[in-house]
């Protein structure tokens, strides 16, 4: 809670959206949709359409098996980078870690 109380904080209320789920997305030369349901609901919502879609939508993300579809996904230090698949960490995250 503390990330999202600190965004809050920076950002303002309006502009955190939270109960949306990225079901997928769609890119046409240099834009990209992205499109959601309500978690609570699961009712569609409106697709949001822009230049970058940033994939932080956690360990089963849909963006990650758009680009790499494997069956399972684990945790097992490994780096995504522009839709390719790298073992072991980047060396500037490897000193974080």
């Amino acid at each position: 809670m503390f990330l999202l109380e600190a965004a809050q904080a920076c950002l303002g209320d309006e502009r955190i959206v939270s109960d949306h789920e990225l079901t997928g997305f769609d890119q046409l030369g240099d834009q990209v949709t992205a499109h959601f349901r309500q978690r609570s609901t699961g009712e569609t919502l409106e697709s949001v359409t822009g230049h970058v879609l940033i994939a932080a939508d956690g360990m089963h993300s849909v963006v990650r098996h758009h680009f790499i579809r494997t069956k399972a996904t684990r945790f097992g230090a490994v780096a995504c980078s522009g839709g390719q698949q790298r073992k072991g960490l980047p060396s500037c995250l490897a000193a974080r870690w």
